[in-house]
């Protein structure tokens, strides 16, 4: 995290995934990313279609370039997700200046894309007890492990439907104490207390399932969290 000061008073703001909870992106899409203003939305579907539409995609940006919508549309808007990320009281962010302001709001997106180098990690110590990813397949050989593979499809499910709530639900699945077997008590404690865990474990929890993709044999779509995750690299 990094400190800085308004009005005398010290905030800090988030430098990468480590220092982002997944509860705050949770909220973040859910409360903040949807009041981004109409020609951000409208200049994302343009570059989204193909081909590319060179000309719209000119013209949003033209509008986007005036001074009273940056002022009256954009500027709000950074207020919104810099207050969300680094809770400053919005009435202190209305006395920074435009300069400092989008350096803060660049910060906090950019936090989000910015994982530390992602690698091959199986044990994790939370809350001092350590939790491990599993080591074989959901087979559905058993009654729990029926369940088990059912709340992941669900919550994968939730993803694809744009539902980033499925995120922390698909670690609260797949993430347990050694020798846990899964329960929806289990479920339910670990989706209480991943609340807090840094998005840096989304991103090693999606480089899991890439890595091991090959040996899934249930016809789950793992690719589904692997997208949620290169999506917050493009918000």
């Amino acid at each position: 995290m990094i400190v800085f000061s308004l009005n005398n008073q010290r905030y800090t703001h988030p430098e990468n995934c480590e220092d982002v909870t997944i509860q705050q992106v949770i909220e973040f899409y859910r409360d903040v990313y949807p009041t981004r203003p109409t020609l951000m939305v409208e200049l994302s579907e343009a570059v989204s279609e193909e081909p590319i539409n060179e000309s719209r995609v000119a013209a949003i940006e033209k509008k986007m370039q005036s001074k009273v919508w940056i002022s009256n549309h954009l500027y709000p808007y950074m207020c919104r997700v810099v207050h969300h990320f680094c809770n400053v009281p919005h009435e202190a962010l209305s006395k920074t200046s435009p300069d400092h302001l989008e350096y803060l709001y660049h910060h906090c997106i950019g936090a989000m894309r910015n994982p530390s180098e992602v690698q091959y990690k199986q044990f994790y110590l939370i809350d001092g007890e350590i939790y491990k990813l599993p080591t074989k397949l959901m087979s559905q050989s058993t009654l729990q492990e029926f369940a088990e593979a059912a709340q992941y499809e669900e919550n994968a499910q939730l993803v694809k439907n744009g539902n980033w709530e499925g995120l922390l639900n698909v670690c609260s699945v797949i993430l347990r104490k050694e020798d846990e077997e899964y329960s929806e008590e289990v479920y339910d404690r670990n989706r209480e207390r991943f609340k807090t865990l840094p998005l840096q474990t989304l991103y090693e929890v999606g480089f899991f399932l890439k890595t091991l993709s090959l040996n899934y044999v249930l016809g789950l779509n793992l690719s589904l969290l692997k997208q949620a995750v290169a999506d917050l690299q493009t918000t």
